[in-house]
């Protein structure tokens, strides 16, 4: 039942569109644009440095007196530094686009290895500028790290890979060195693993007001990871005036705190704090197993003294769900929906699907600050999930600030290992829009791609910058690295356009229209018709004062037959090319005027009128349509669609940017035009559909099999509500039944009912009843249960009556109607039965053996076969066929064993079964079966036997023998018969054969003194079961038969009697006239016409030719 009503439910909704004569096609080409960044040739920048420098490792904007450079970190690139390979550098490269490519290297160290506070470090292979940061524009300042600068302690002789970070200022001309680990390394007389693996520099960054350098080091207090902070104007003696974390506890080893770092302003005091990735950190650090690696986020502020206490926040923990998800592995601070307070957002690249089925997705989890206080309440995370396995999305992050000047900032997210397995051109940047609510989580603004770009792209996406406005469009820009091809790419933001601020776009008049008032005429024609108006103006920062549009609008879009067309084209579909538009309050208006066709049937649908608008170059429509004067669809509004875009401006300079449509706003707008239709004060027409009767012929049901028989059902609708329209009667036929045909007699006639397909292939019979149906109907549908197998002892059959406008559901329970016809079985079956050969004779032997050992000797062999007839239309599953067999003579004191039908086998030779012989068996004596020879010899001596008794005989019967000569009728009511039960099994129409193989006894009918005698078995049928066995059955049916074998002895002849005279002497005469008549024809003809010998020779003196004519002419 269920089924059926999710059929009919799909295909209520595709009553809307059958008959379909008009295809409309919008092709929508998007452009590689997307939205605001922009990723052409001509505006994007990429930057690169020496091969197999990592150059674009790490990344970030600097403004130095009016001057923005990009800062790139290049950790494998050599120096003119005297001895040191591979030390690794910060470049800084031209980001303006007035001024030609060009990146140098920011002369942070010139010295090759020292002697600090008394010891050598090692410069070579120290990763200098694994991390860069800038703190401008607030500050001129720039950082960069060396997490992998090796200091040799004085104890043992050890080499430490304690990281050193530079501090750039005035113009990036005075540089200051900063190793916090380095001097506490020095000084660690007692432990120096507490410091000595610190790697200082790992993380980055600057305090949200620039006042401090921020600098993580994973690998302090055995990699617990500690967060050291130092005011920048306190470089002249920074180990003496720095801040760091408070101390581990022993349980918070290989924590890896301050893997990343960020600074906000979580507490509502005013002064920054600081948030840390520890991707390692989990669980409670006071129990005996805490969970490590689940990862967490600390948020750190200044405490008494130079310690940096941990705040509680709410939730009392900021962690991830996952195991091993690299949780706090990248960190950001940006307040994402302008309330003022700093939300976090951080990234878990190695995040994996559910059961792990897809490694390294990435996810990345956005916290929104809901409560700034000493203990900072965030919302639940907003996690956006990475989209490509292994492709490690929120390996990177970036503040972008507002990218698209809609008043909240942005993110930027990196994959830089998705499509990794392309070889090339891999890893990708995701853009996400901050708004009121939080991040836009349900898509990404934009997606980059390294395959948008010309040149080979690796990794693209590892580091990010944002935020800065590059070109002075009033536009944030951003950076993409791809240090694996030692690349950096800068890509612009273009100017956002505003469509239609506080203004409908579309507006149609009416919006109820008569079909009988008809203000237009078309080709002479008076017809209805209805004004279409479009009405723009934008306005965006920094965009130009006027702009050309590409407008579509189009009506009726919610049809394939289209009920209105535009006079001024007679299409339903107006496009306007490059129109102008100012910006400002005023309105460009475009007006045109729409035509509804006559003959227009549908009246309950709104004509829907759309407008939509974008790019040139960002789409391509083709409509076609082809016109119908009878429309069906009589409930759908006419749709009006405006479709606009931005016209492509042509002579643009090489790296100009164009504006753009604003994608977070619609640029299709649609209208709606409703017909006047006589449904009462409402507008609204309400059928009360009801299907009255349903019913089958024949009455009884249907029989599993059988071919001549057809189904008929007939069922009764009627509408007592309003008017119906697009209404139609539908039946789903169940299976094992074939729709052959029928219709449906309304009041203005019949029409044929169709078989269609629908949801999931299913198959409905569709009967219509009207556009609009009103009063009585009757469907008569035939079906051929030809296919049916009878799982089910019934058919179930579910009339639906439906129509495209809705009924009332207080009314629709009489909508649907079910029918159960009973399904059956039935079989009529015939027993046959025959005698080979049907007479035999038995012979006086002189030479029988006594006593009889072998079959041969018994007498001339005898079969009985039993046909089974299963008439149908059902299979029989089993039946029993019972044989009374004549086996000895009945209370016989002539011979102790007087067989009269000596049996020897009992066998189903044709279908399925098996006999069984009650009481002796076959074969009872044990007699021997005979061989081929004797068999042979037997008959041979049976023949000869017969015929010598022929030569003996004169023909003479003499009274008494003809008294004997009556037939005796051998059978169970005068002999002892011998039951044979055979079982018959499975028996579709078709026959089935039961062989029973014998010996005539002739010791016993020639003892009795037998002449003509007739043996007979009576075989009953009895059907124990018909097929399907769940179905019933009207009855069982049964029946009988009687074989007869007839033996004659060989003495019996029939007797000689002369021929009557009078048939002699007929026949003489007879003989006597045929031959006069074949004479008489003979001489007509000239057969005893002979010739003189004078005439002769004269004939054979003629010449040939000549004897030829006059034979031809005698002829």
């Amino acid at each position: 039942m269920e089924r059926l009503f999710r059929i009919f439910s799909g295909f209520k909704h595709s009553l809307r569109h059958r008959d379909l004569l008009c295809v409309s096609v919008l092709l929508c080409l998007q452009g590689v644009l997307c939205f605001n960044v922009d990723t052409g040739d001509s505006t994007s920048r990429i930057l690169t440095s020496d091969s197999s420098s990592l150059f674009g490792f790490s990344l970030d904007f600097h403004t130095d007196g009016g001057n923005i450079w990009l800062l790139s970190g290049a950790p494998r690139a050599n120096t003119s530094q005297p001895g040191v390979v591979r030390g690794g550098a910060v470049l800084r490269c031209e980001v303006d686009p007035a001024q030609p490519d060009s990146c140098t290297q920011i002369n942070f160290d010139s010295t090759g290895s020292e002697t600090v506070d008394g010891f050598q470090d090692q410069k070579s292979d120290q990763w200098f500028g694994f991390s860069v940061k800038s703190a401008s524009p607030a500050k001129d300042a720039v950082a960069a790290c060396a997490p992998l600068y090796v200091f040799y302690a004085q104890r043992d002789d050890t080499r430490d890979p304690v990281g050193n970070c530079f501090l750039a200022t005035n113009g990036m001309t005075a540089f200051d060195s900063y190793s916090p680990c380095r001097a506490l390394d020095a000084r660690a007389l007692n432990d120096r693993t507490q410091h000595g693996q610190c790697e200082s520099g790992f993380s980055l960054d600057f305090s949200k007001d620039s006042e401090e350098v921020l600098v993580g080091a994973v690998g302090d207090q055995y990699w617990a990871g500690t967060l050291y902070t130092l005011d920048l104007d306190n470089t002249n003696d920074p180990y003496n005036n720095d801040m760091y974390s408070a101390l581990p506890s022993v349980n918070e080893d290989d924590f890896h705190l301050a893997y990343s770092v960020a600074s906000g302003e979580f507490t509502g005091d005013g002064t920054p704090d600081y948030v840390v990735g520890v991707p390692r950190a989990g669980g409670d650090p006071t129990s005996e197993n805490p969970n490590f690696v689940a990862g967490q986020l600390r948020i750190l502020s200044k405490g008494p003294g130079r310690r940096l206490e941990t705040l509680s926040t709410d939730p009392a923990v900021l962690e991830s769900n996952q195991f091993g998800s690299n949780f706090g592995y990248s960190v950001i601070v940006q307040d994402v929906n302008n309330d003022g307070l700093d939300d976090i957002i951080t990234g878990a690249p190695m995040y994996s699907s559910e059961g792990f089925q897809h490694v390294d997705l990435g996810a990345v989890y956005v916290y929104l600050l809901t409560q700034a206080a000493q203990t900072p309440t965030f919302s639940a995370p907003t996690v956006l999930m990475g989209k490509s396995a292994k492709g490690r999305f929120g390996t990177a992050l970036a503040a972008l600030g507002d990218i698209n000047q809609d008043g909240f900032n942005d993110i930027a997210i990196g994959a830089p290992y998705e499509g990794l397995e392309a070889g090339s051109n891999w890893g990708s940047v995701y853009i996400y829009h901050g708004s009121a609510n939080g991040i836009r989580a349900e898509k990404p603004a934009q997606v980059l791609r390294a395959s948008d770009f010309s040149t080979d792209l690796k990794a693209f996406g590892f580091s990010l910058a944002g935020g800065m406005d590059i070109d002075g469009n009033q536009y944030p820009d951003m950076a993409v690295g791809s240090y694996l091809t030692d690349r950096a790419v800068v890509l612009r933001s273009r100017p956002i356009v505003n469509m239609v601020p506080n203004r409908q776009v579309l507006t149609v008049e009416p919006e109820l229209i008569n079909l009988e008032s008809k203000a237009c005429a078309k080709d002479g024609v008076n017809v209805t018709c209805f004004d279409v108006s479009v009405c723009f103006t934008y306005d965006g920062v920094n965009v130009p004062n006027q702009i050309n549009v590409d407008v579509e609008i189009a009506l009726d879009v919610q049809q394939n037959v289209k009920r209105a067309m535009f006079q001024s084209s007679n299409t339903a579909v107006e496009r306007f090319v490059g129109y102008m538009v100012n910006k400002g309050s005023s309105c460009s208006l475009i007006q045109e005027k729409a035509l509804i066709q006559n003959g227009v049937q549908d009246k309950l649908n709104p004509i829907v009128v759309r407008v939509k608008y974008g790019l040139t170059c960002l789409f391509t429509c083709l409509f076609v349509c082809v016109k119908q004067s009878d429309i069906q669809d009589k409930l759908n509004p006419i749709v009006v669609r405006v479709k606009y875009g931005l016209t492509a401006p042509t002579g643009v300079q090489v790296g100009q940017l164009t504006p753009v449509l604003n994608d977070n706003k619609p640029t299709l707008e649609t209208q709606q035009v409703s017909i006047l239709k006589d449904c009462g004060p409402d507008d609204k027409c309400v059928p009360d559909l009801k299907i009255t009767s349903a019913s089958a012929t024949p009455e009884v049901g249907v029989y599993v099999g059988d071919l001549n028989t057809e189904l008929v059902l007939t069922a009764v609708v009627e509408n007592v509500g309003e008017g119906a329209y697009v209404s139609t009667l539908s039946l789903s036929p169940p299976a094992g039944v074939d729709y052959i045909g029928g219709d449906i007699t309304l009041a203005r006639g019949t029409k044929n009912c169709d078989l269609l397909v629908v949801v999931d292939d299913s198959k409905v019979v569709q009967c219509p009843l009207g556009n609009p149906f009103q009063g009585r109907a009757t469907a008569m549908l035939r079906f051929s249960t030809l296919s049916l197998v009878g799982a089910d002892n019934s058919l179930s059959f579910l009339f639906y009556a439906n129509s495209t406008n809705e009924e009332a559901v207080g009314t629709l329970a009489d909508n649907t109607k079910e029918l159960a016809v009973p399904v059956k079985v039935k079989a009529a079956v015939s027993l046959l039965g025959a005698s080979i050969p049907e007479q035999v004779v038995f012979t006086q032997r002189t030479d029988r053996p006594s006593p009889i050992t072998k079959q041969v000797d018994v007498g001339p062999e005898v079969t009985h076969n039993y046909e089974i007839r299963n008439n149908g239309p059902s299979d029989i599953g089993s039946a029993k066929l019972t044989i009374m067999w004549p086996s000895r003579q009945k209370d016989s004191d002539i011979l102790d064993n007087a067989y009269i039908l000596y049996l020897l086998d009992a066998s189903v030779t044709q279908g399925q079964g098996q006999c069984v012989v009650k009481g002796s068996g076959v074969n009872p004596g044990g007699l021997e079966a005979p061989s081929t020879s004797e068999t042979t010899t037997s008959a041979s001596r049976r023949r000869r036997q017969a015929e010598a008794g022929d030569n003996t005989d004169d023909g003479s019967v003499t009274d008494a023998e003809k008294q004997t000569a009556q037939a005796t009728t051998l059978d169970c009511t005068n002999t002892d018969c011998v039951e044979i039960e055979c079982t018959i099994g499975r028996l579709s129409p078709g026959s089935a054969v039961v062989q029973i193989r014998a010996r005539l006894w002739e010791k016993t009918l020639l003892d009795a003194g037998y002449q003509e005698t007739r043996i007979e078995t009576t075989a009953e049928l009895e059907v124990v079961q018909l097929l399907p066995a769940s179905l019933t059955a009207d009855s069982l049916p049964t029946a009988t038969h009687k074989v007869t074998t007839t033996a004659n002895p060989e003495t019996v002849s029939v007797t000689s009697s002369s021929i009557p005279i009078w048939i002699i002497a007929a026949a003489a005469a007879g003989g006597l006239l045929l031959l006069i008549l074949i004479i008489l024809i003979m001489f007509k003809c000239g057969f005893f016409k002979r010739k003189k010998p004078t005439e002769y020779q004269a004939v054979k003196q003629e010449p040939a030719a000549k004897r030829h004519s006059k034979d031809f002419e005698d002829a």
